[in-house]
């Protein structure tokens, strides 16, 4: 008999050969140890995953899957299903280039079937069934780039090179990373978003894009060996060509009122770029040594 929506409490008592109750003389369970013997069960629950999810166009095996409690793998059944729009789930049924769709992780592309956007781009759900109840965990937004963002294609000064700089100068040493450019901005019909709240309201402000990743310069900590904000932007000017994908710190420079902000040997150090894409995806150039001298 299924009783959906309670949870149920059940004793879990481990006997050896002799059918005698491990660790207890008595018969019973260990009082100082009660909680071993027992375990709660209910119906399925969703305790997080991911709400959105970046996938690439043409790479094969990514994995969606939300963080459950209360299942197992024998008895639990799974059912992901799929929307355009976020409101309304249809069952995913021979999707090319979907597996597991009967299973706790959803994988998007295969050998015959790489990751599509017309295919494979939308929201996902998973209606999971137990003994006990039945929920729909998500939904996912999953985005299809043709962008593989944040990797990095090159730097300058190359890894193992230093970079020189005479005190006071201005512009005449720089460090260079570069990266896949930004996806160029795309025009989509918006789509209404899921209601959370389950009031039937959803969001009709727009379907949510990926934005741009950000670019920051990091120094290391000569006392830790960690990476952390540069504390002397006064001396360095970071400009980005999105377009192009290239990224440049400069050390030394003058701003937009004439002043001049020259190299200082407080400048020396190791520097790297960091890029963060929408999803928290990082990727970092090799490090590279400013020499700072007279």
């Amino acid at each position: 008999m299924n009783d959906f929506g309670r949870r149920f409490q059940v004793a879990v008592l481990a006997y050896d050969e002799n059918n005698q109750l491990i660790g207890s003389d008595t018969g019973y369970p260990p009082e100082a140890l009660p909680g071993n013997y027992r375990a709660i069960y209910g119906p399925p629950a969703q305790l997080g995953g991911p709400t959105d999810q970046y996938i690439v166009q043409g790479e094969v095996g990514s994995e969606i899957s939300p963080d459950l409690v209360w299942v197992d793998e024998v008895t639990t059944r799974y059912q992901w299903e799929h929307s355009t729009t976020g409101v309304s789930f249809a069952p995913i049924t021979d999707v090319p280039g979907i597996t597991g769709e009967t299973t706790d992780t959803l994988t998007f592309g295969t050998a015959q079937t790489p990751i599509d956007r017309d295919l494979h781009e939308g929201w996902y759900q998973v209606r999971v069934t137990t003994g006990f109840g039945e929920i729909h965990a998500g939904p996912i937004h999953v985005t299809v780039s043709t962008y593989d963002l944040p990797d990095l294609l090159d730097q300058a000064p190359q890894p193992g090179d230093a970079l020189v700089a005479n005190l006071g100068t201005v512009g005449d040493a720089s460090i260079t990373g570069q990266s896949y450019p930004e996806p160029p901005k795309e025009t989509r019909t918006p789509q209404t978003h899921p209601d959370p709240t389950g009031s039937g309201q959803g969001d009709t402000t727009g379907q949510k894009y990926l934005t741009p990743s950000t670019y920051r310069w990091l120094k290391m900590d000569p006392d830790t060996n960690f990476f952390t904000q540069i504390a002397n932007p006064d001396t360095t000017l970071q400009t980005d060509d999105l377009e192009e994908g290239y990224h440049t710190l400069t050390f030394g420079y003058v701003d937009n009122n004439g002043k001049t902000h020259g190299v200082s040997f407080s400048d020396a150090g190791f520097y790297i770029l960091e890029i963060v894409d929408t999803y928290g995806n990082t990727a970092y150039t090799d490090p590279v040594e400013l020499i700072v001298q007279n």
